[in-house]
């Protein structure tokens, strides 16, 4: 669980992207993930040197510039190797969940939610 920073300009030169393109990017993914941006600015001598994290630059490589599978798929199997890999790291052996088999009648009280909306939920599904 380190967190290794890399050189902005050391990771647009690992893809072929130009400044502006790569610029694109880094906005789209403080778009995309608001709360655990993998981009730290610090600032220096007046000047703001930008650094992204490993896990970061894993991600552009498996998800955002893979073109082979839809977007989403490929970030759902990226969180699913690195919660996988914590596991692992951690010593956390993962208990399968339980689901049992509830009456559409008893899931309002089961979701404090009135029959109706659980009604209407379930159509939707």
């Amino acid at each position: 669980m380190s967190e290794k920073l890399i050189d902005r300009t050391q990771v647009q030169e690992m893809f072929p992207l130009t400044a502006k393109q790569f610029g694109r990017i880094m906005r789209n993914i403080e778009r995309r993930h608001p709360l655990e941006s993998g981009i730290k600015r610090i600032k220096e001598n007046n000047k703001e040197k930008v650094y992204i994290q490993q896990e970061c630059v894993e991600w552009l490589k498996e998800v955002y510039l893979n073109k082979e599978e839809h977007y989403l798929i490929l970030e759902i199997e990226f969180y699913k190797k690195r919660i996988f890999a914590l596991e692992q790291e951690l010593g956390i052996i993962p208990q399968p969940k339980k689901y049992r088999n509830t009456l559409l009648r008893f899931l309002d009280l089961e979701f404090n939610k009135s029959r109706n909306i659980i009604q209407v939920a379930v159509h939707r599904m």
